[in-house]
């Protein structure tokens, strides 16, 4: 479970278990069978929340390796859950969920409904997949929802060419492995070893390329498209409205997907 911590518009992160960088395709609605996720869609890989003075802002990704084709699900709704509370570590905060659905139309037509406790304070339904999102009719309540782009940046040619030079020197290397297994090396090994982490495998200058774009779709780097890997929904939210009008100002924030 991940929770996102509000204090003051400052952001602390508070876990109930390790904390990740990415989490993909590892839920018991995603979960393997012979290689096939069963439902990417109600995967959720990534919860952020942050806020400035007016707005609390909140985005869930799901669907690892999203394309231009990806929707997300009919049968699933996306939850946000705000715990507002009057401090950090508060252990009765007070409750709100912002409950997003989806229809089969192309583009998506998008449902997103704010209850405080039971009670359904705004609400907001359209197409969401432009820049502009879609807004409630009090203005109080914006939603996104659509294909975005989860960059994970990494230098792979130069770690490639890097990994193929231990490989290649690994009889030599062998003897200096502390219990770690990794190896102690001298100044003029060394050198080597970052001078080829700056270069492309073709010896050019190497640039620091997205790691999930450019495969193929059998590759372990990711989509073969240029357009997307996640489907992301993000919530603009007036804070007045989560924070029972500023009485409660401190944020948790989780999310979970429900069949």
């Amino acid at each position: 479970m991940r929770r996102t911590w509000l204090v003051g518009g400052a952001l602390a992160l508070c876990l109930t278990a390790p904390a990740y960088a990415a989490d993909h395709a590892d839920g018991p609605a995603a979960i393997q069978k012979n290689g096939t996720a069963i439902d990417l869609s109600a995967d959720i890989t990534d919860v952020y929340a942050w806020s400035d003075t007016t707005n609390a802002y909140l985005i869930m990704n799901v669907g690892a390796n999203a394309t231009s084709a990806s929707k997300f699900s009919d049968k699933v709704q996306y939850v946000f859950h705000v715990n507002a509370g009057t401090k950090y570590g508060d252990t009765s905060p007070k409750p709100y969920t912002i409950i997003c659905t989806f229809t089969t139309d192309s583009p998506q037509v998008t449902k997103c409904w704010l209850q405080d406790g039971t009670t359904t304070s705004d609400y907001v339904k359209g197409d969401a997949t432009q820049t502009a999102g879609a807004t409630s009719a009090s203005g109080k309540l914006k939603v996104f929802a659509g294909l975005r782009d989860d960059a994970f940046f990494f230098n792979i040619q130069g770690f490639r060419a890097v990994a193929k030079f231990v490989h290649d020197n690994i009889g030599t290397l062998a003897p200096t492995l502390d219990p770690a297994g990794c190896p102690h090396l001298d100044s003029t090994t060394a050198a080597t070893a970052r001078t080829l982490l700056t270069k492309q495998t073709d010896g050019t200058t190497a640039g620091v390329d997205d790691f999930m774009k450019g495969g193929t779709a059998a590759s372990p780097l990711g989509v073969a498209s240029l357009s997307g890997n996640i489907l992301s929904i993000a919530v603009q939210v007036d804070k007045k409205i989560v924070t029972n009008n500023g009485s409660n100002p401190v944020i948790g924030v989780w999310a979970s997907t429900h069949k």
